[in-house]
């Protein structure tokens, strides 16, 4: 952990483990991660921050080990974000044989014209990736994506 890390108390306390970690469905995700071949995409919320949104998704990637690539969905929120990230890391193989995680943090941000181009991905890329989505107002998600 670097000296910013280490004096931000929410990464300094973060679980980095399971074990160490608080969480109601805890049981269903890791059944999920049995067969990553398998591994369905998800949607974390809660009206609340802090609740543990981010740290399952990270212990989702740490776990299986997958190329993976994370957007802040509420910096990058548009169509080109979508386009040119998700899309050509969606469209790349793995280097590993399981599938490619795509997480995008804090995403009722994204727009609307966002939002549709992504659901033409995860349609698109289902066989070679999955997704992972964490919000805190799930009803600004299209319906389609939920």
């Amino acid at each position: 952990m670097n000296d910013l890390q280490n004096q931000i108390w929410t990464e300094r306390y973060r679980p980095t483990d399971w074990d160490s970690l608080i969480f109601e469905n805890k049981a269903l995700i890791l059944q999920h991660l049995k067969n990553p071949s398998t591994i369905p995409s998800f949607i974390f919320y809660s009206n609340k921050p802090g609740t543990g949104k981010t740290t399952v998704a990270k212990l989702i990637i740490s776990t299986l080990g997958c190329d993976s690539i994370t957007i802040n969905a509420s910096d990058e929120r548009g169509i080109d974000s979508i386009r040119e990230r998700v899309t050509e890391f969606a469209r790349s193989l793995s280097s590993s044989s399981s599938k490619r995680c795509i997480f995008l943090d804090e995403s009722e941000a994204l727009t609307k014209q966002a939002q549709d181009c992504l659901k033409s991905t995860m349609e698109e890329f289902s066989s070679n990736c999955f997704f992972i989505m964490t919000a805190n107002d799930v009803s600004k998600i299209i319906e389609p994506i939920q």
